[in-house]
């Protein structure tokens, strides 16, 4: 700037909203746009204008499964109300470890070895990491308040497993391996590790004949 000159300062100002975050119980920390705000709930922000992510935690109770979004208008105000549920601990575990985690269908985001805070009750968890086969698929895990239930999966890599192929005459019959039903029936193939395998099938009333695979 000189003697006699005009400068201009041009300031480009966010509209700003308000966010108000309470939960049942109170008294859980706030997490928004994926940083620790320092509050717990209920407390009010002063945020920009626009689309924000909440998450709220608190010890014994549910972690979030999903994060919330909610839009906050210019000069308004937006609220979210949560009710935490009383939760129990999952230990979910895999050799090796890395492999993504699934709760309920739904991806977590989440790489094993990790412990989850779940709403008590039932909980289906699967894992996949690529290029590797996965024992067993799915394991339902039945959390408890006060408790940590572990889920553990091995996985195999895919150059360290073969096919093995079903059959039978007539076809259709019921495929056990090891003694576990499998779902399948023949003609039927699966992808397992390399290793001795008993294989049973079974049509109708017929009895069932086992076969150890070599």
């Amino acid at each position: 700037m000189t003697a006699d000159a005009v400068a201009t300062a041009d300031f480009a100002l966010d509209a700003l909203g308000a966010l108000a975050v309470s939960s049942d119980p109170a008294g859980a920390a706030i997490l928004l746009d994926g940083t620790e705000t320092g509050h717990v709930t209920p407390h009010t922000f002063d945020v920009v204008a626009g689309d924000h992510l909440v998450e709220l935690r608190l010890a014994g109770y549910a972690d979030p499964l999903q994060i919330r979004q909610v839009t906050v208008p210019a000069g308004s105000a937006a609220a979210v109300e949560v009710t935490l549920s009383i939760a129990g601990g999952l230990a979910v575990v895999s050799t090796p470890a890395g492999a993504a985690i699934s709760l309920d269908d739904a991806a977590t985001g989440r790489v094993t070895p990790w412990t989850f805070n779940l709403p008590v009750g039932e909980h289906v968890v699967s894992v996949a990491l690529d290029q590797h086969l996965v024992e067993p698929a799915t394991i339902t895990a039945t959390v408890a308040v006060g408790d940590t239930v572990t889920a553990e999966f091995a996985l195999t890599a895919l150059s360290d497993t073969g096919t093995l192929e079903v059959t039978s005459l007539p076809a259709g019959a019921e495929v056990r391996l090891d003694g576990a039903a499998t779902g399948s029936v023949t003609p039927c193939s699966f992808t397992l590790p390399a290793a001795s395998v008993e294989v049973t099938v079974a049509l109708g009333p017929m009895p069932p004949r086992p076969w150890s695979a070599p």
